[in-house]
């Protein structure tokens, strides 16, 4: 889990084109990754990553995971950028 804001985004000026933290995690070798799109309202992140973690303890597919956890964030603060996270698979 990247929380830090953009950490999903690429940028066209990256050495390796389209390479972002996300991409250089699941080269390192990391199953999945779910990361930031853009930047975020820190104040509200608690909430998405708590839904998140607790939805990852009953369910093993992070789609799914994430999936319920921004329909849970978004449901909790309807103002949430909850959209703003994705999965990253290899």
């Amino acid at each position: 889990m990247l929380s830090g804001c953009d950490t999903g985004r690429s940028a066209a000026e990256t050495p390796v084109a389209g390479l972002g933290l996300a991409h250089a995690f699941l080269l390192a070798g990391s199953r999945a990754v779910v990361a930031s799109t853009r930047p975020t309202a820190d104040r509200s992140l608690p909430a998405f990553f708590t839904q998140l973690y607790t939805q990852w303890d009953r369910e093993p597919d992070l789609a799914v995971v994430l999936q319920r956890a921004e329909l849970a964030w978004r449901a909790q603060d309807p103002r949430a950028d909850w959209s703003s996270f994705r999965l990253f698979a290899p």
